[in-house]
């Protein structure tokens, strides 16, 4: 689970991503097929961790190894990477280098 602003982002083992209103507590999407995953969704990171919703996106892991990147917007995947393994956590760091502000995102896999 992930929150973003009032909403909270949730996967599930249906293969699905759902956006939930913590104000109203109903579900106000739901992300699936045909961009979503094949398999469980096992975890879900804000990137930036901090800052307003504009700057962010989300990036969500499944079972099957699938990263995929989300604008919390809904529209759907901008992007899809494969890692071949099972994905148990993400994490993201945000460091500052000189001028430069860079995020890293920590991928915990299952061998």
């Amino acid at each position: 689970m992930e929150i973003v602003d009032t909403y909270l982002w949730s996967g599930s083992i249906d293969q699905t991503i759902r956006v939930w209103d913590m104000n109203t507590g109903k579900c106000v999407g739901m992300l699936c097929a045909p961009t979503g995953h094949s398999a469980a969704v096992t975890c879900i990171v804000a990137v930036p961790p901090s800052g307003t919703s504009a700057d962010k996106f989300v990036i969500s892991a499944s079972l099957n190894g699938e990263l995929k990147r989300w604008t919390t917007g809904g529209e759907g995947a901008g992007a899809t990477q494969a890692t071949g393994v099972t994905v148990t956590a993400l994490n993201v760091f945000q460091h500052q280098a000189g001028k430069n502000h860079n995020l890293s995102l920590m991928i915990h896999c299952k061998r």
